[in-house]
């Protein structure tokens, strides 16, 4: 009998703590379902809205500014054109301009929601070679190799810019700064001479270039290659290596 009422008590001190904690609710099990379907569609629908596209012809130009977190790829084609992609109140505030063979972009949009980006994704199609790019404000941007001049080429990347050029360039002039990233060890830029000046964090690849001169300084790395030639200063805890292009 003790054996009998000890059982039944454990059944009911058991079912008073699932009760109590509501672990097997049907109430609870619902709207825990009905709160992740609404999640789930604020985000298909927000991301249906991203995926606006818009082109944007444009004149003849020789030098590239991008700046405020757009991806671009710059391509080659048979008519200048600037194609945007992202949600439709960012490109509605996409500024592009063009100034003295300059074309210039800028992403200020707002930041539209909780569930979507003011990030751009942007092709930039020339039908001549850039000799001049700018990146700034954590912009990302690559070049094909038939996209830039294979004589002078003069970039600027600054303030968490990333920029990926290949291709063949006799002279290369550029300027890094404030955590500023150009190339990878993979990146195949030829270089016939380079000077390039950097400063604030910045880390550079130029694996393939034949001679470098410049100056570094607060914190940068410069890569260069094993049979490289180099003329560089550093200061202020800046470095040249041969081992990251290895």
């Amino acid at each position: 009998m003790d054996l009998i009422m000890s059982s039944v008590s454990k059944r009911f001190s058991l079912s008073k703590v699932l009760s109590s904690t509501n672990v097997f609710s049907p109430v609870k099990g619902v709207n825990a379902l009905l709160f992740t379907i609404a999640i789930i569609s604020l985000i298909v629908a927000d991301s249906a809205l991203a995926d606006e596209e818009r082109a944007f012809p444009v004149d003849d130009f020789h030098s590239l500014s991008v700046a405020k977190d757009v991806s671009v790829s710059v391509i080659c084609g048979s008519a200048p054109m600037v194609i945007a992609k992202g949600h439709k109140d960012v490109l509605d505030d996409l500024d592009i301009d063009q100034s003295n063979g300059t074309l210039s972009i800028s992403n200020d949009g707002e930041d539209p929601g909780i569930f979507s980006s003011k990030h751009l994704d942007i092709s930039v199609i020339t039908n001549k070679p850039i000799d001049d790019i700018q990146a700034i404000m954590g912009s990302q941007l690559q070049a094909h190799p038939c996209a830039i001049s294979d004589k002078n080429l003069h970039v600027v990347a600054s303030m968490g810019a990333d920029v990926k050029i290949e291709g063949k360039v006799q002279y290369l002039n550029a300027e890094f700064s404030m955590g500023a990233n150009f190339n990878e060890k993979e990146s195949d830029l030829q270089i016939e001479r380079a000077n390039v000046d950097a400063a604030m964090g910045v880390n550079a690849f130029l694996c393939g270039a034949k001679y470098v001169s410049g100056e570094q300084a607060a914190g940068t790395l410069l890569n260069i290659g094993q049979d490289t030639q180099q003329n560089i200063s550093t200061a202020m805890g800046a470095a040249v290596s041969k081992s990251g292009c290895s």
